[in-house]
């Protein structure tokens, strides 16, 4: 138990114990996220999100899941993003120096930035005979527009 007026917390053996804030408002996660870019800031070693969970009371999940519901607020909004993107570019800046694997660097932003492999489509279209799909007046109209 924690202090009176609290909600217990129960142990979970398979982990992190569960935590319930009694009342995650905006300014509550705008507070969190404020916290975590300064530690970001701070420490440059940092390059996983997880790692800013390390020390708080609640899963990740939990966090993250409150972050989505107020995403239409333009400060959460912001600040989220600006975590992120520190957090992306500095997977890609240690993967090119060579402090991280490629391949797992690369992974990571696949899964977690909505990375994409480069797709080739090819739009070649062997059987295209333009004369038989266009009526008189249309190849009039068109000999008409280049003979000028």
């Amino acid at each position: 138990m924690i202090e009176k007026g609290k909600k217990d917390i129960v142990k979970n053996k398979w982990g992190r114990p569960p935590i319930w804030i009694d009342k995650w408002t905006d300014e509550v996660v705008i507070k969190e996220l404020e916290q975590m870019f300064i530690v970001l800031t701070n420490d440059k070693e940092i390059i996983y999100i997880w790692e800013l969970f390390e020390w708080k009371p609640y899963a990740r999940s939990s966090f993250i899941q409150q972050v989505s519901k107020r995403i239409d607020n333009p400060k959460i909004y912001s600040v989220y993003n600006t975590i992120k993107d520190s957090l992306e570019n500095r997977a890609i800046k240690w993967a090119m120096t060579n402090k991280l694997n490629a391949a797992s660097t690369i992974f990571h932003l696949k899964n977690n930035y909505k990375w994409v492999d480069k797709q080739e489509i090819d739009n070649t279209n062997t059987n295209l005979d333009v004369s038989e799909e266009l009526s008189d007046t249309q190849k009039q109209l068109i000999a008409k527009r280049y003979a000028k």
